[in-house]
């Protein structure tokens, strides 16, 4: 039984918001070289050109992420409408 002063998580998120935070959560340094952003700049890899220094490992990670969603086996999303799908995207890229 919940008491009015506790938090109602489906009252505050959407289902895509849990998911989307459920997925940012799994992928988080998905394929991490081991190196630091800062390491990874100073050294001049090939990741930070990619990204122009910017949050490299991060974008790393959902690049890679995103990548493997389009592998139809890997495709959870499959049943999401577009604009779904988007939403989705945005929600984890925000996070």
């Amino acid at each position: 039984v919940m008491k009015n002063d506790e938090f109602k998580f489906q009252e505050v998120f959407s289902d895509l918001e849990v998911m989307a935070a459920i997925f940012a959560g799994a992928i988080h340094d998905v394929d991490h070289p081991g190196f630091t952003n800062q390491y990874l700049i100073n050294s001049n890899n090939e990741l930070a050109i990619m990204y122009n220094d910017e949050s490299v490992l991060e974008q790393h990670h959902l690049a890679v992420a995103f990548k493997l969603l389009q592998d139809s086996n890997c495709d959870f999303l499959c049943s999401l409408s577009k604009k779904q799908r988007l939403q989705f995207r945005k929600i984890v890229i925000d996070m």
